[in-house]
């Protein structure tokens, strides 16, 4: 029996994007939630990857791999450490853990500057729900809520 793969090589280039992006994702994270400079796991991650690379075309695989290795240990390590402080930051209400909602704001608002200004206005000019005997009315499962007028 023939092996129908024998001779073809796998692409190395999706785990090198996949890499790269979590180095910038972490590079992205804001400096309290992450242990060392931001900067630090990107550096480390480009030149390794490219030297992972390097190994793999001149058929170098068992350093590659060890590469590889190295690579793989030194991001875990380091989104290990960024969740520890995320997770030591929760119960001390520590504001260097941004909301989801601040976060997703300032994200759509740079987005689309024009959209978020439109969504904020739409919530200033929208009525305030309807109320009975001071109370908002409850909402139960298969039940209309009565409108008031």
């Amino acid at each position: 029996m023939t092996d129908s793969t024998a001779g073809r090589e796998e692409p190395r280039w999706p785990a090198i994007i996949a890499l790269l992006s979590v180095s910038g994702l972490y590079w992205a994270m804001p400096e309290p939630l992450t242990p060392g400079p931001g900067w630090l796991v990107p550096a480390m991650a480009a030149p390794l990857s490219i030297a992972a690379l390097l190994f793999h075309k001149r058929s170098r695989d068992h350093a590659a791999q060890v590469v590889g290795y190295v690579l793989s240990g030194i991001v875990t390590v380091a989104l290990i450490g960024a969740l520890a402080l995320l997770i030591a930051a929760l119960p001390n209400k520590n504001r260097s853990a941004p909301r989801s909602a601040q976060v997703r704001r300032r994200t759509v608002g740079l987005q689309y500057p024009g959209l978020c200004r439109l969504v904020l206005e739409a919530r200033r000019r929208r009525p305030a729900p309807p109320r009975i005997n001071g109370r908002l009315p409850r909402r139960r499962a298969g039940v209309a809520v009565p409108q008031v007028l």
